[in-house]
């Protein structure tokens, strides 16, 4: 949980370095990829890795 806790404010970081409002596509899809990997590569996620980590990308508390 702790690796995914980090994995998760690294991608935070990387979207406020970039300057944007909205997350970019590649940073949901690397966020949602960490979250595949997370779970041990099983397949069959991949549509909630990816609302899952829009969400938690687009949330006003991670926005700058």
């Amino acid at each position: 949980m702790a690796r995914l806790r980090m994995l998760v404010e690294r991608e935070r970081k990387a979207h406020r370095a970039a300057a944007t409002e909205e997350p970019q596509e590649q940073d949901i899809a690397r966020l949602a990829y960490q979250f595949y990997e997370e779970r041990g590569r099983v397949d069959g996620y991949d549509m909630e890795d990816w609302l899952r980590a829009e969400a938690l990308l687009r949330e006003p508390a991670h926005r700058f």
